[in-house]
């Protein structure tokens, strides 16, 4: 009932979109009658008015910082994968902050967290909600590691957020990670295990891993498929 019942919805339509080519690959396997009628459109960045509003820092302007935004403690967000992979890594002049707000029943597990690892309170910062978009976006801009360790997601704005400042995405293997890596060029998608993250963040914060040629090439990507006047222009497109 419920397939006939979508049919006769998609019947109503003459465009559907979705965010990521796995979901739409998946629903033409399912529904092969929307052939003609289905677009992907991923989320991206008003980059008109990010050009006009913030100067873009070079990758030599750029600091040592990881970040993570999210609803810190929550099931989704998973916060806790990237707090007991910083357990092994040696900081060597990195720092990390992670960015939300936090939940009232993981201030526990950070206490606890902060007492059995004293030495890393000067090394992770909990920055807690930022609500201002121009400061979330200064953020972006200094940092050049990106972390997203949730167990599921759909399209996070934050992954053509982070990508239009350069950050090079760590990201556990959410439906979309694999689009806005380029098939792990401007990222890597990490399994969702704590030793498998840690091992991805040594990596990344070796000397000379991530460099100026990256970023460059991870800006020019973001310019070229996450803007929203290129999104909106494959929309249009499809609707003539």
């Amino acid at each position: 009932i419920l397939k006939r019942i979508t049919k006769w919805i998609f019947n109503l339509a003459d465009v559907f979109s979705v965010e990521t080519e796995e979901a739409k690959s998946y629903l033409l396997k399912v529904y092969p009658e929307l052939q003609n009628k289905l677009i992907c459109m991923p989320n991206g960045v008003d980059n008109l008015y990010l050009d006009e509003e913030i100067k873009l820092k070079s990758w030599d302007e750029k600091e040592n910082i990881i970040i993570s935004v999210g609803r810190i403690g929550t099931y989704q967000k998973n916060t806790e994968l990237l707090l007991e992979a910083l357990k092994s890594v040696d900081f060597n002049g990195w720092r990390v902050y992670i960015i939300g707000p936090v939940e009232e029943s993981f201030n526990a597990y950070i206490s606890e967290y902060f007492n059995a690892n004293p030495h890393l309170t000067e090394y992770i910062t909990f920055t807690g909600n930022i609500t201002n978009r121009e400061k979330l976006f200064e953020w972006y801009n200094k940092s050049k590691i990106f972390c997203l360790t949730s167990r599921f997601e759909g399209f996070p704005i934050t992954f053509p957020e982070v990508l239009y400042f350069g950050n090079y995405i760590l990201s556990t293997p959410v439906s979309s990670a694999t689009e806005i890596t380029n098939k792990n060029q401007y990222g890597r998608i990490v399994a969702p295990q704590a030793n498998e993250f840690a091992m991805a963040l040594k990596e990344c914060m070796a000397d000379g891993y991530l460099n100026t040629q990256g970023f460059e090439e991870s800006v020019k990507f973001s310019r070229t498929y996450f803007t929203w006047p290129l999104i909106i222009k494959k929309l249009s497109e499809k609707l003539k």
